[in-house]
């Protein structure tokens, strides 16, 4: 190699390297005092906390058990609080119930885990770990095992009384009476194509929202209304898990579009005597049965059933002793029927509001009992929408239902339809009124009594807050605040919301977040997010948990957009 060629790949090199520096120079952040968001901070225990709310749960009293996972381990308990007068108390000691955790289950925990559910009369806590049942006694800090099986428990949940748990082992039904002491088998024919209150993969995924529903309490808790599914002429599917370091294959039957369904009834089992009385449905063929709920007496379960094309949704009245049927009513479309877990009745047994698309938009009904329309609650060119919490394509908007004063309580997207709201009417449909009114999102969760309820609020650029409310909308108490500090050492670039006009006029709502270099005159690599849509709207008012994810993609040159 000649000089001269040394001197010429010298000056390249160097040319290089200043336009490496000079690419770097533009690109870096504008504050140096800003820190660059990583993927270790973002999806590590203070990027997962930068959101996050305490822990609520309402009891039967309309009072309200909270953990602040805000204070440190040592500080944190499960407390009590007193709507009418904002007073907290701890109901356990989390110290001792955590050294207990440890002798009774070989657990180890730097604070008290959250439970399944509490009891309504927040005197027990349930919980599933490494795969026995456990009831914590509040009182007593201490842990009761319910379950010692090599089989795992799943799907446990607490009577209405309190003093049974329910749970499914190796697909059969049981139940444990926390009085007696003694566990009982419910159902006894369970396979691995045969399931008794647990669910296979299409009703777990795309009927009931991700939720392990398959059986359902009496009001008396003396009766429980399960599903069985016969899986047997599902297609069996293997899928390659991505997540452990040595990749493993899942076996799993996989309904696949135009094979077999799981074959599905409902049973009802007396708990004293449990021989099941099978659910009859005959007057018309069914496909899925999406809905079971027990009626405020518990002589009767309503049930809901829908074909294959579902095109209908029909409801019935079953009877709880001898299982026959009373056709109630049709709700049709050409199109499609969204299933919700919005029908409510009301205790006098002779109403009951049924959620309806048929104008168009969501909307609540009051029907008689016998099937009969009384009147339309609510109407107007926006729909009924979920107050979150559950799964998006779970409609779930029907917060609550304050009987002795005619109120119900739900969200819409009245104000905007990227915004989520609280309303209430009487069933009539009188009195509309807006309660929540800060513009964003309110996720609500309201109380057994309809007298109080939780905010979680948030907007596109603020954090979440959780706030205590009367029913008619007053401030009682501010629980958690928006905790911006956590991210105020990244430089966050906020997406913008906006509308682009379809080609018949539709305003489709838009949000794009962009470098801090952006320049109009400029181009720059988009990254389109896709999976939005009518049922699956990505873009909210509301802080979006990956917006830091994003930001990532923004400090590397890229404009993120949703539509």
């Amino acid at each position: 190699m000649t000089n001269h060629d040394s001197s010429l790949r010298f000056a390249r090199l160097l040319f290089l390297f200043f336009l490496l520096f000079a690419w770097w120079v533009g690109s870096a952040p504008a504050q140096p005092d800003k820190r660059q968001l990583t993927l270790e901070w973002i999806f590590g225990p203070e990027g997962r906390l930068v959101a996050s709310v305490p822990a609520t749960a309402w009891l039967d009293d309309g009072t309200l058990v909270i953990l602040d996972n805000r204070r440190l381990p040592r500080e944190q308990t499960f407390e009590k609080v007193n709507p009418t007068n904002g007073q907290r108390v701890s109901i356990v000691d989390a110290a001792q119930a955590q050294a207990d955790l440890k002798s009774a289950a070989g657990v180890d925990a730097d604070v008290l885990p959250w439970p399944i559910a509490f009891d309504g009369s927040g005197k027990r806590a349930l919980y599933i770990l490494k795969g026995d049942v456990f009831v914590l006694e509040l009182a007593s800090a201490r842990f009761r095992r319910l379950t010692s099986t090599a089989a795992e428990e799943t799907s446990a949940s607490f009577s209405p009384n309190g003093r049974r748990v329910a749970y499914v082992r190796e697909n059969d039904l049981y139940f444990f009476d926390l009085d007696a002491n003694r566990e009982t088998r419910i159902s006894r024919d369970g396979s691995e194509t045969l399931l008794n209150g647990t669910l296979s993969w299409v009703y777990w995924e795309e009927v009931f929202g991700r939720r392990d529903i398959g059986y359902w309490w009496a009001p008396d808790s003396q009766a429980v209304a399960y599903l069985q599914s016969d899986d047997s002429q599902v297609d069996l599917s293997y899928f390659t898990d991505i997540a452990p370091f040595s990749p493993r294959v899942i076996r799993q039957r996989y309904a696949r579009a135009g094979r077999a369904n799981p074959r599905v009834r409902l049973g009802i089992a007396e708990l004293e005597n449990p021989k099941t009385t099978w659910i009859q449905i005959t007057d018309k063929p069914f496909e899925y049965i999406v809905r079971a709920k027990w009626l405020p007496d518990g002589r009767r379960l309503s049930v809901e059933t829908m074909p294959r094309l579902q095109t209908e949704l029909h409801l019935y009245f079953a009877d709880r002793k001898t299982g026959s049927t009373t056709h109630i009513l049709t709700e049709t479309d050409p199109g499609w029927v969204n299933m919700t877990d919005d029908l409510y009745f009301f205790s006098d047994g002779k109403h009951f509001l049924w959620p309806s698309e048929r104008d168009g938009y969501m909307h609540l009904y009051r029907y008689r009992m016998d099937g009969t329309l009384q009147n339309q609650v609510t109407k107007g060119p926006w729909g009924l929408a979920s107050a979150g919490g559950i799964a998006f394509w779970v409609h779930q908007a029907l917060v609550g239902v304050d009987e002795k004063n005619d109120w119900i309580y739900f969200t819409a997207l009245e104000r905007s339809s990227i915004e989520r709201h609280l309303y209430r009417v009487h069933s009539d449909g009188s009195g509309f009124t807006r309660i929540s009114k800060e513009p964003g999102t309110h996720r609500i969760s309201m109380s057994p009594d309809a007298r109080y309820f939780l905010d979680t609020c948030s907007d596109i650029r603020t954090l979440p807050a959780l706030r205590l409310h009367a029913s008619d909308g007053p401030t009682l108490q501010k629980v958690a605040s928006p905790r911006p500090q956590l991210i105020a050492p990244y430089d966050v670039q906020f997406p913008e919301i906006s509308t682009i006009p379809a080609d018949d006029g539709f305003p489709m709502p838009a949000q794009i977040q962009k470098p801090k270099t952006f320049q109009p005159n400029h181009k720059f690599p988009v990254i389109m997010f896709v999976y939005g849509g009518p049922a699956a709207p990505q873009v909210s008012n509301s802080w979006q948990r990956d917006t830091l994810w994003n930001q990532m993609l923004v400090d590397a040159g890229y404009v993120v957009v949703k539509v």
